[in-house]
């Protein structure tokens, strides 16, 4: 990951242990930069809305990252933003790569 005044990178694992549960991840920092994959072929719901991918009918604002897909998310300024992330079926994995600003 080569992101433009990020002087650190930061990987996190969610584990979503039960379908339509949303779960979350303090991403801790100055963040510039975020990808987000599942480990496995499945679809994932993810938002920075608290409540948001929630239950089997999600009310969002929420994005999906389609399986098989990774979405980046580049030229950020976020202090310490929580991920929000859920999937359709369980014993899942979100793998997040995180690019910020050490202090």
């Amino acid at each position: 990951m080569s992101v433009v005044g990020a002087t650190a990178v930061q990987d996190y694992k969610i584990d979503i242990t039960d379908a339509d549960t949303e779960y979350s991840q303090e991403l801790s920092g100055s963040v510039r930069e975020i990808t987000i994959q599942c480990r496995d072929a499945t679809d994932l719901k993810c938002s920075f809305t608290e409540g948001a991918v929630d239950g089997s009918s999600p009310t969002g604002p929420y994005f999906t990252v389609k399986s098989g897909t990774v979405l980046k998310l580049q030229n950020l300024c976020l202090n310490n933003p929580t991920l929000y992330v859920a999937a359709g079926t369980g014993s899942k994995v979100a793998e997040v790569l995180v690019g910020k600003v050490s202090p």
